[in-house]
Order: structure tokens, then C-alpha cells, then sequence
């Protein structure tokens, strides 16, 4: 009883041991380049200076949209910021990976 699966396990065994070459693995390189979004690149256009007679309350109301065209342009500009430093962080990152894996050439 033994002996015959002894033998079917040699047989099984001997047939996985063909002449396969080693498994080298692959290295996959994507490359992405950085897109920053339409909305990111146009700031609101700064308001019209008044003009003729105009009163407090107009210039109130220049000051005021002056001011929301500058900041919608200053956190538009703070995101692009951050869209490329994490770029850059993410590509030295790569590099260093990438460097750290090849072999020193002598």
C-alpha cells in the first residue's frame, strides 16, 4: 500500500522538476506627468476701478471684490503648489528607489 504511493509521489515530483529557467522579475515604469486642472489656471478677473461719481459704498464694493478675486487666485495658486511639490516628492522618491535597486556600476 505504501509502495505504490511512494512511487505515484516520485513520479508527480519528478514531473515538476523540468528544466525551467529561473524567474527574473519585471520592473513596470509608469510615467505620469502632472495635470493641473483647468479651474486651477484662471483666477476671477479683477473688478473695474470706479469711475466718474462714485461713492464709499462703491469703493467699499471694489475693495471688496478686489479682495475675493485676489484670494480665489491665492488658494488656486496654493493648490497648483501642492500638486507640484507632491510631484516632486513622489519622483524623488522613485529616483531613490530606482537608484537603490541598481547595482553600482565599477
Amino acid at each position: 500500500m505504501m509502495l505504490p504511493l511512494l512511487l505515484c509521489s516520485v513520479v508527480l515530483l519528478a514531473a515538476c522538476a523540468g528544466n525551467n529557467p529561473p524567474l527574473t522579475p519585471t520592473i513596470q515604469v509608469q510615467l505620469r506627468s502632472v495635470e493641473v486642472p483647468v479651474g486651477l489656471r484662471h483666477c476671477l478677473t479683477s473688478p473695474a476701478i470706479p469711475k466718474g461719481d462714485y461713492t464709499q459704498r462703491d469703493v467699499a464694493f471694489y475693495i471688496i471684490k478686489l479682495r475675493t478675486s485676489r484670494n480665489d487666485c491665492a488658494s488656486k495658486l496654493s493648490a497648483v503648489d501642492k500638486l507640484l511639490i507632491n510631484y516632486r516628492e513622489a519622483t524623488a522618491a522613485f529616483n531613490a528607489r530606482q537608484a537603490a535597486s541598481t547595482p553600482a556600476s565599477q
